[in-house]
């Protein structure tokens, strides 16, 4: 977050920005979409990379990303660090969407998220959808050749950093 230090700012004639952090970490649930359960072994690959993904890119972010597969009964509650990472990877390894048995769950609380992973992509449903690697792969990164099938994906290459402006600290 990111907040404006007005009276420092007037003193010194430059704008002064303070940043502090969240004091809760966002807890994210990535859900795999009940549609995954009949796919290819090529696609369920895709969806298993694009959780996997997600899950990297928030642990990186500071954030706790879980894995929630209701109707596979799986369910790894969203955690911090490389050993809640290292369990939702490992989870992910040996899911079997064959396993057809419905698991009770209260929801996410009103300050986690849901990611929806899917197959397609439906009007008025946040899905990402995972054959369409290009909106979740991270800038620069490519698809691994045994998951590109017959074309080539490759996301824009990140832009350069410039050299920021100089921001006094308060």
């Amino acid at each position: 977050l990111a907040s404006i230090a007005w009276k420092r700012s007037a003193a010194l004639g430059t704008l002064v920005v303070r940043r502090t952090a969240s004091a809760v970490p966002t807890r994210t649930w990535i859900e795999i979409d009940p549609e995954v359960g009949d796919a290819s072994e090529a696609d369920l690959d895709l969806v298993v990379t694009a959780a996997a993904s997600i899950g990297a890119h928030l642990e990186r972010q500071g954030e706790s990303a879980g894995l929630y597969v209701p109707w596979a009964d799986v369910c790894v509650t969203p955690g911090q660090g490389p050993r809640a990472i290292q369990n939702l990877f490992r989870t992910l390894a040996v899911f079997d969407p064959q396993t057809r048995r419905p698991r009770p769950f209260r929801g996410p609380l009103p300050h986690e998220q849901t990611v929806r992973i899917g197959l397609t992509t439906r009007p008025g449903e946040p899905v990402i959808n995972a054959r369409a690697p290009a909106s979740w792969l991270a800038a620069g990164v490519e698809l691994p050749e045994a998951l590109r099938g017959s074309t080539t994906v490759t996301t824009p290459r990140a832009p350069v950093a410039r050299e920021p402006e100089r921001e006094a600290v308060a």
